[in-house]
């Protein structure tokens, strides 16, 4: 899922906008490696330098989040940080994706929050005393672009195999006849 900087009806801290004065104050090393056979392993670390957006995630009202979307395949889920915790790590199995994984790292509001504020938020386009007045509980209020990563799968289980196998078979037909009330029939078995 390619997130579009410019769908948002209040700012979001992301380095394609410039609605916050720090818009590269978020930032997280995300990482895609085998990590035994047919699971890879997804980790981000997380660095956050806004301290509005740091107090909401660590009083537990936003927290890191990566959106993991599998592109050829119905694969999508959304991984949230534990308490406490600067980083996520999970694992996908190889045959719930195919070849292409495209993930977000967000900071996403964990609860409504109600009247928030930044000292960052742009003066070109925010007064100094600009509010925004309600967030929903999995709104966004940090991404950084969409990471897209190629998955080599050496295990030869791409995850893109055919639902149906083409194989060489012998066919051997066979005839029966049956009799109805006097008349003959030929029934062809494969």
């Amino acid at each position: 899922m390619n997130l579009k900087a410019d769908l948002f009806p209040y700012p979001v801290l992301t380095p394609e906008l410039d609605d916050y004065l720090d818009n590269n104050s978020f930032d997280a090393q995300i990482n895609v490696n085998p990590e035994s056979f047919g699971v890879i392993s997804v980790s981000a670390d997380f660095k956050l330098d806004n301290q509005s957006l740091k107090e909401l995630v660590d009083s537990g009202n936003a927290c890191y989040a990566l959106h993991v979307e599998g592109v050829a395949s119905s694969y999508r889920k959304l991984w949230v940080n534990d308490e406490d915790q600067t980083f996520i790590r999970n694992t996908i199995v190889e045959g719930d994706i195919r070849k292409k994984l495209q993930i977000n790292a967000m900071v996403i509001a964990n609860a409504d929050i109600d009247n928030y504020s930044n000292i960052n938020f742009n003066n070109l386009y925010y007064d100094e005393d600009y509010v925004v007045t309600n967030l929903k509980k999995g709104d966004i209020l940090a991404f950084l672009p969409t990471k897209e990563v190629v998955i080599d799968l050496e295990s030869g289980h791409s995850g893109t195999e055919s639902i149906f196998t083409v194989a060489p078979h012998e066919c051997r037909v066979e005839r029966r006849h049956y009799c109805f009330k006097s008349s003959y029939r030929s029934i062809f078995y494969i």
